[in-house]
């Protein structure tokens, strides 16, 4: 009796057990769920707010119909024609916004930040409110695109969102026919081309962000060319971005994408 008793105090007590386990877990989910909402919700808001993408030739300009201010940049020549960014608008938002990232045949379609250390945008997004999604942002010590080598970070998040697109490029089959990325600064567009992707060590080589001398830079680039899915290419521009976010489950590695300048056009 006393036997069948403790029996059923033992599974009493893992059933509660369970229920706690339980409704922790999905406290937990409903707060990651809940971050990543909240971090979709806020870059929504945010490009539209300050971004336009026109279906056809007409420019908007200060009109009623249109929320944007008088100082809409629109592309002029190549590239996304149809793409513009109130640089003004974000610019009073966050002042550490240095331009916008846009990648044709992903999701990727972001604001850049850049700030005196590489901390603070992992856990604060462009906004400045606490998440896990932070915000895409340069390395403090490659804050200018005039540099030979600028690179440029961002989660990975299990919701698709932020840099998560970035590991699509690891397909070749993806890779070779999704090459273009475009970053609108303030004054000009970027046009970049993708030439390789790959899985690294968050310490390789790929992330030096500095050169003693323009022959140590040479010496660099023709190692990271090396992994080119067209190495014979010869790079038209010998600027090069390298995009780099997280790999699920391994904390030691990383998946980057990078891609050579190809042609910048200023934006009128």
């Amino acid at each position: 009796m006393k036997r069948a008793k403790s029996k059923n105090i033992i599974n009493s007590f893992l059933i509660a057990l369970f229920f706690v386990a339980f409704a922790i877990s999905a406290i937990q989910l409903f707060k990651i769920f809940s971050g990543y909402k909240a971090g979709r919700d806020e870059y929504e808001a945010v490009s539209e707010l300050a971004v336009a993408v026109n279906d056809s030739s007409e420019i908007y300009e200060n009109t009623e119909e249109s929320f944007f201010t008088e100082d809409v940049r629109v592309v002029s020549g190549s590239g996304q024609s149809d793409f513009s960014i109130d640089y003004t608008s974000l610019k009073e938002l966050n002042g550490d916004f240095i331009a916008w990232i846009d990648i044709p045949g992903t999701s990727i379609s972001y604001p850049i930040t850049c700030c005196s250390n590489n901390d603070y945008y992992l856990i604060y997004t462009f906004l400045g409110n606490y998440n896990a999604a932070g915000c895409i942002f340069m390395d403090y010590r490659t804050s200018s695109f005039e540099l030979e080598h600028v690179i440029i970070y961002g989660h990975r998040m299990n919701d698709g969102s932020m840099f998560a697109d970035l590991k699509k490029y690891l397909d070749y089959s993806f890779l070779s026919v999704n090459k273009e990325i475009f970053i609108y600064t303030e004054t000009e567009i970027l046009s970049y081309e993708i030439f390789a992707a790959r899985k690294v060590s968050a310490t390789d080589e790929c992330y030096t962000y500095s050169f003693i001398n323009r022959s140590s830079y040479e010496v660099w680039l023709n190692k990271m060319s090396n992994y080119s899915i067209s190495p014979s290419k010869q790079f038209p521009d010998d600027k090069v971005i390298t995009l780099s976010t997280c790999v699920y489950n391994d904390k030691a590695s990383r998946i980057i994408v990078q891609a050579y300048l190809v042609d910048r056009q200023p934006i009128i």
